[in-house]
């Protein structure tokens, strides 16, 4: 009888556990997807940091002059074909022109200028070239990610 009671006891603790382990794994694999989207959003938001803080130096070097490749009133998006302001930056103003986590290939970040890139990030200049904001298009969780200085 008391071999019967221990063996029920074991049979009951190994359920238990075998429910708490599938419990885990299941709240594992529903909020996994939420997770990354909010970590990468939050690499967006520090990207556009950098970035804006890079253009402020960079005008404060040069007279409040822009970048060449920029186009005040349009939203351009920052790359070789766009607002190229990668060779204007780094690696003076900024190491790295960061971006977008969801179009990483091989490479975290921008530092090697003479190759064509697309960071995932626009730009919008006001038409007298005094604001500049910075815009995150691929945000995730209907997270709306700009900047304005």
């Amino acid at each position: 009888m008391e071999t019967k009671n221990k063996n029920k006891k074991k049979y009951f603790l190994i359920l238990i556990l075998a429910i708490f382990i599938t419990a885990i794994i299941a709240y594992i694999v529903v909020n996994l997807p939420k997770e990354v989207a909010q970590a990468n959003n939050a690499k967006r938001k520090q990207d556009i940091i950098l970035i804006i803080n890079a253009l402020h130096k960079y005008t404060s070097a040069h007279r409040g002059q822009l970048p060449a490749d920029i186009i005040p009133d349009k939203i351009t998006e920052i790359s070789t074909y766009g607002a190229d302001i990668c060779s204007a930056l780094v690696p003076h103003y900024i190491s790295a022109l960061p971006i977008d986590p969801t179009i990483k290939n091989t490479i975290d970040d921008i530092s090697n200028c003479n190759y064509n890139y697309t960071s995932g990030y626009y730009l919008l200049i006001s038409k007298d070239s005094k604001q500049i904001k910075i815009i995150a298009e691929q945000s995730e969780l209907n997270e709306q990610i700009s900047l304005s200085d």
